[in-house]
């Protein structure tokens, strides 16, 4: 059985995996500011544990957030991470992502810029036609603004996006921009 423990650093709490060296995000602590850089790597006790997924619910309701960059060691985003997080305008979700589960991204009212850097390989849509993407994926963004979103993807991608479950309601896609940040116009 691995030991886990509970730990809140810099404002969001984590389940710590000694046994794995992870960190799991489950959730923030009010007021940590409107832009939210989640750490690659934590430290409790003077070791190093790898932030690997955003937890059920995580930001669930999360007021006063307005950006968020996921980092590259995450490789999953569970269902209804960011759902009816009232302030997000942006976010960042790396390569690294494979899963992102179902409502992730739901009821975002103002969330108006999405650069998702996940690349489709053509394994992907020949396969089962967009795994990564949790097994509801077609609600990932229900409730957002979808109309008034924009979507900036690897150029090589752009069309899988404009048709992948979940991702196909938002009609303004383009590609990165290698200058452009969260905080881009």
């Amino acid at each position: 059985m691995a030991y886990q423990f509970e730990k809140t650093i810099n404002g969001l709490k984590y389940i710590i995996s000694l046994e794995r060296r992870t960190a799991v995000l489950t959730g923030y602590k009010c007021g940590i500011g409107p832009h939210v850089d989640i750490p690659s790597t934590v430290i409790c006790d003077g070791k190093s544990y790898h932030v690997n997924q955003i937890g059920e619910g995580a930001f669930k309701g999360c007021l006063g957030v307005a950006s968020v960059t996921i980092p590259e060691t995450v490789f999953e985003i569970k269902a209804e991470a960011f759902k009816d997080c009232s302030d997000l305008t942006r976010i960042i979700i790396p390569d690294s992502v494979h899963t992102i589960e179902n409502f992730a991204f739901a009821n975002c009212k103002k969330l108006i810029w999405v650069r998702c850097e996940i690349h489709f390989p053509e394994w992907l849509n020949e396969w089962t036609g967009n795994i990564f993407l949790g097994p509801s994926y077609e609600n990932i963004f229900d409730g957002s603004n979808t109309g008034k979103c924009t979507l900036y993807v690897p150029a090589t991608s752009i069309n899988d996006y404009r048709y992948a479950m979940g991702f196909h309601k938002i009609k303004n896609i383009f590609p990165i921009k290698r200058d452009e940040t969260i905080f881009s116009k």
